[in-house]
């Protein structure tokens, strides 16, 4: 999850107690409140003795005033004595009175004008050209750039009222450091309770599916048996194939929908081996091949050389190609292309499956609200992102998936086929199966262009294929 911007030197000092109510009441990092308490105060100990240094005094500046005033006085009086010894020197010369005045008035308004730009030039140094620099900067402090800092004038009024606002703007940029801490630890307790309620929320489903797959073996399993045996009994004797066969299909979708139910409500971690990804996938295919599934599909696979072995359940990982080639299957009534690929890789523990939104603000990440860690079983092995892994696509150019409807189909029991076509639980199973061991699974679709079904799934350690 984001840091705040590094503080230029403001002068202003943090204190050491964490500012703000939800600072103090964090638990997110690890560290109690008397246990903070005590560390505060060894460090008061610590520093008891010590001398406190002073703060710098500022450097003394010539008045504003004072400096206007004075320069404007040597024009002033500058001015008047030029003036006086223009007269004595008429008087001297005996200069004929009306061409003295005449004189005189030009030296006035000469006097005038340089007393007005020089006046101007004195005005533009020392005031209008460090308000212009100090609005500047201001504007870029309004803007958020808290850590500028104000250029200090050479007047002591102005230098003043810059680091007045050097002073503001250190304040500012330690209450947004403060508030993006305050909402790291609000985003760190919320992701704690959203974990601790989708533990709670698995751990009732689990403990409902439970119960509903103790119910069905026992109430569904024994006349499943004893039908499927009746039938096999018809076909001894001779009954009609088509009827029997039918029979048989319906029986055997009864007995996996119940299978698939005992395995979704399974708890806890099995042990996983090393498991040749290809050799799994392969199997698969040979599965669905003898039951004629994949009759008028092109099936391609690509398998990296020396692709390593993968952390899984050999069984499980054969049902998840089971599931996936179906699903891919299913999409392509009239025929088309499925591709299945694995390569090397590093697990990327949010995957793609769980893009940032557009919305969402830089400093926080609520990924972790999504849907999709429903399906992070009890008891899974954690993976550090970046570790080594296997990523699988099992492809197809079948119609695709809807936009809105993208998000629901490792729901259980969603479906988009129709009645007596699907249970609703192969995908559901694939999710949490894959997610069991450490991986992960995304999906990507467009309507009218297939589907592509990712799989990263962890390599085994010390093993290789």
């Amino acid at each position: 999850m984001p840091s705040a911007a590094p503080s230029n030197d403001s002068g202003a000092k943090t204190p050491s107690e964490p500012p703000g109510p939800w600072a103090r009441s964090s638990t997110a990092s690890g560290t109690s409140s008397p246990a903070r308490r005590s560390m505060s105060d060894a460090s008061r100990r610590a520093t008891d003795g010590a001398p406190t240094p002073c703060p710098p005094k500022p450097e003394r500046r010539p008045s504003l005033r004072r400096e206007l005033l004075g320069q404007l006085g040597l024009l002033a009086g500058a001015a008047l004595a030029l003036g006086l010894w223009t007269e004595r020197l008429f008087r001297l010369l005996a200069v004929p009175e009306p061409r003295a005045g005449g004189v005189l008035a030009l030296l006035v308004a000469a006097d005038l004008l340089i007393f007005l730009a020089l006046g101007d030039v004195l005005l533009r140094r020392y005031v209008a050209a460090p308000v212009r620099a100090m609005a500047a900067a201001a504007e870029r402090i309004a803007a958020g750039a808290y850590e500028t800092r104000l250029p200090e004038p050479a007047t002591a009024e102005l230098a003043q009222l810059a680091r007045s606002v050097n002073q503001m703007a250190g304040e500012l940029l330690r209450q947004r450091e403060v508030l993006a801490a305050n909402v790291q630890s609000l985003e760190r307790t919320n992701r704690a309770l959203m974990d601790l309620q989708q533990e709670v929320a698995q751990t009732a489903k689990l403990a409902a599916l439970g119960r509903l797959a103790a119910g069905l073996a026992h109430e569904i399993g024994n006349p499943l048996a004893a039908a499927r045996n009746y039938a096999a009994l018809l076909r001894r004797r001779g009954g009609d194939p088509a009827l029997l066969e039918g029979l048989e299909r319906e029986l055997t979708r009864i007995d996996r929908l119940v299978g698939d139910v005992r395995e979704s409500a399974r708890p806890g971690a099995a042990a996983l081996d090393a498991v040749d990804v290809a050799a799994a996938a392969d199997e698969a295919l040979g599965l669905l091949r003898l039951q004629g599934r994949l009759d008028g599909l092109e099936v391609r696979t690509q398998w990296a050389p020396d692709l390593p072995a993968v952390r899984a359940e050999r069984h499980r990982l054969v049902q998840v190609f089971v599931n996936l080639i179906l699903n891919a299957a299913d999409a392509m009534p009239n025929g088309g292309r499925l591709t299945l690929r694995a390569e090397p890789a590093t697990l990327d523990v949010e995957a793609d499956a769980v893009p940032r939104r557009v919305e969402d603000p830089p400093e926080a990440d609520f990924r972790h609200l999504r849907r999709w860690h429903r399906w992070v079983r009890l008891g899974a092995p954690s993976v550090d992102s970046g570790a080594p892994a296997v990523r699988v696509e099992v492809e197809d150019t079948g119609s695709g998936i809807e936009p809105d409807i993208l998000e629901d189909v490792f729901d259980p029991f969603f479906t988009t086929k129709p009645p007596g076509r699907g249970t609703g639980l192969g995908l559901t199973l694939v999710a949490a199966s894959v997610m069991e061991w450490g991986g992960r699974v995304a999906v990507r679709s467009r309507p009218g262009q297939g589907a592509t079904f990712v799989l990263w799934l962890p390599v085994h350690a010390g093993v290789g294929r």
